[in-house]
């Protein structure tokens, strides 16, 4: 998915356009990246699960023409919530920013993926 049809996700939630406002847009790349950064482990986590490489690193977007470095299943869901919190920041409508804030986490949340991996006893046990 494009970090362009990500905004258009966000802006959908919101019952909104970029020609209607355009100071979202403006702001999206930045966004995004911090969205990407934020749930970098969840997507890494879903990535195990389906048996690819997990990321070494947080890939950043350059501009919303650019294919988001992250799993579908946040892409489609969790990103645009996480989005649209952070666009009605301004808005003074704190129950409005906790709406959409508390589904993103949920929605990341939900994308994870429990994974068991070995551990090892740094106390002189057994692994």
């Amino acid at each position: 998915m494009k970090a362009t049809q990500l905004l258009n996700n966000a802006l959908a939630i919101l019952a909104t356009t970029k020609e209607q406002s355009p100071e979202y847009a403006d702001f999206a790349v930045p966004l995004i990246n911090l969205l990407l950064m934020q749930t970098f482990e969840c997507n890494n986590s879903i990535r195990s699960a389906k048996g690819l490489q997990e990321l070494d690193e947080v890939y950043e977007i350059e501009s919303l023409e650019d294919e988001l470095p992250c799993e579908n299943e946040l892409a489609r869901e969790a990103l645009p919530l996480g989005l649209c919190a952070r666009f009605v920041m301004d808005e003074d409508d704190m129950a409005k920013v906790a709406y959409y804030q508390n589904e993103y986490v949920a929605a990341v949340q939900d994308a994870g993926r429990w994974t068991c991996t070995k551990i090892k006893d740094v106390y002189g046990g057994t692994e």
